[in-house]
């Protein structure tokens, strides 16, 4: 209960604090490339319930044509801000707003896809443990 109450305090004033640099990011994706400021996507949450995790976007829109695809150091795909973003984990920032939700902590295992999950499941069964807990920003 106190980790969950420090999340909703930490994330509430983080993203008041932080509007001011989220509108300017919002800005430069916008200058940047045409698309959706804001990419969403599903994650495996606590319990493995689903849920929809916020980034800015950082690669070009419909980056996944076919099937998911993890992204590598020289990603084509990847914008010019996107790269910038990315190198700070500035891209990170809307999670905040998971955060308050409830769908993820500031301390907790990287929210993965299901996709990406079954292939580790498949070796690595003991993985399905980590979604016992609710996912994290760190």
């Amino acid at each position: 209960m106190i980790k969950r109450l420090f999340d909703i305090i930490l994330s509430a004033l983080g993203l008041l604090f932080l509007l001011p640099l989220l509108v300017v990011i919002s800005v430069i994706i916008m200058i940047d490339t045409k698309g959706p400021i804001i990419y969403s996507q599903e994650r495996l949450g606590r319990f493995g319930k689903p849920f929809s995790i916020y980034k800015f976007r950082t690669m070009v829109k419909d980056a996944e044509p076919d099937k998911p695809l993890l992204s590598y150091k020289e990603d084509e795909r990847i914008t010019c801000a996107g790269r910038f973003l990315r190198r700070f984990h500035l891209d990170e920032l809307p999670q905040l707003w998971n955060i308050l939700v409830g769908e993820m902590s500031f301390v907790g295992p990287r929210p993965e896809r299901k996709y990406f999950v079954d292939q580790i499941i498949e070796t690595a069964p003991e993985y399905s443990r980590l979604l016992q807990v609710r996912p994290g920003l760190s």
